[in-house]
């Protein structure tokens, strides 16, 4: 026999040991005992030894389980904790008082979109239900199918969210799927304008088709008569006319076409060249950007809307950042106010050199 002694200073539970004199022949028809040798080596070394004596021998014992380790209890961290949302969780369990809010959630929704504190608070105030939301469950497997679905990069899928944090409330197969699928047979779209479509307006995802898009295409073909590959065109450059409302779209058009003196003709020409028109506000864009070529660079009507049924862009540009800068400019070079309305697509470098040209032709003249 030989007995085992283990030296480690803080084993938790015991050891045993089958200790059997099998080479001598004797033991073969006797009684074999068989030591269980139990270590437990404190400070002073002290070992204690019990045996444990059978009938028969068996060639393995069951070995005593070690204790489950300690678990070290995790210094709560300050980013962990999400101080900065205390106010929003405050206004959310004061309507809600009943419903847990689930941190953990944002935490992965930060972790997956790499929001900053500033962008997690701009998407919990506007969708403060995200408190209640299971990741695992509801955010996470709508946006890895959206992902796949149409190839949207990380950057791209964070700038969706962003514009429009509804889309963590919606399910990819009951909402987000048959809305854009529909749109995309309706319109004839492929992939690709469809991925267009909903990178720039991500909120038609959770419009539902009949109800909403639908009408909204009917009307906008019917005021403007346009055929369906028109219509196809419009929505592809300018997704986001898909959210007006009919009563709302015939105001904007209606005053597109008094405000210009067009006819129905000339108005869906401009809007075919230039779809992002129906997305600015009249009154407020480009009404005064109207008055201020008549009064400042001098144009009649007729030369207004000559120009603008060529080059509907010039609707597009800032009044303030750069008209009036360059209508300044061209009063101190001597020259014709009305280039600015010529160069308008120019950049301001590069518009100052065509000025300079313009001024040169001028003194040769």
């Amino acid at each position: 026999m030989e007995a085992l002694v283990f030296s480690r200073l803080k084993l938790r539970k015991a050891r045993h040991l089958a200790v059997g004199d099998r080479s001598s022949s004797s033991c073969s028809k006797k009684k074999v005992v068989f030591f269980v040798v139990l270590v437990e080596v404190s400070a002073s070394a002290s070992v204690s030894v019990s045996s444990v004596s059978g009938g028969a021998a068996f060639s393995s014992f069951r070995p005593i389980r070690d204790a489950p380790p300690t678990r070290r209890r995790r210094r709560p961290l300050q980013r962990c904790r999400m101080e900065f949302l205390d106010d929003e969780v405050a206004k959310w369990r004061a309507t809600r008082p009943k419903r847990t809010v689930k941190k953990d959630t944002l935490r992965a929704l930060q972790g997956r979109l790499t929001l900053s504190d500033a962008e997690l608070t701009r998407v919990v105030r506007r969708l403060p239900q995200v408190f209640g939301y299971s990741y695992e469950r509801k955010v996470a497997p709508s946006l890895e199918a959206l992902q796949d679905r149409f190839a949207i990069s990380d950057v791209e899928l964070k700038k969706a969210v962003m514009s429009w944090p509804s889309l963590l409330s919606l399910s990819y197969e009951n909402n987000v799927a048959p809305s854009l699928e529909a749109l995309q047979s309706c319109l004839g779209l492929s992939d690709a304008e469809v991925r267009r479509v909903f990178l720039y307006f991500p909120a038609v995802a959770g419009y539902s088709f009949e109800k909403k898009v639908r009408p909204s295409l009917s009307d906008l073909g019917r005021r403007l008569s346009l055929e369906d590959e028109q219509l196809r065109r419009v929505i592809v450059k300018t997704p986001s006319v898909i959210g007006y409302k009919a009563e709302a779209l015939t105001a904007k058009l209606d005053a597109l076409k008094e405000g210009l003196g067009f006819s129905d003709d000339e108005l869906r020409a401009i809007i075919l060249k230039f779809p992002q028109l129906l997305t600015m506000s009249f009154h407020r864009n480009v009404a005064p950007k109207l008055a201020y070529f008549r009064t400042e660079l001098n144009l009649t009507a007729t030369d207004l809307r000559r120009r603008v049924a060529t080059h509907p862009t010039v609707l597009a540009y800032s009044l303030e950042g750069r008209y009036k800068p360059r209508t300044a400019l061209c009063e101190d070079l001597g020259l014709d106010v009305a280039l600015v309305l010529q160069g308008a697509q120019l950049t301001d470098d590069s518009f100052k050199r065509w000025l300079a040209r313009q001024g040169h032709k001028r003194g040769s003249e």
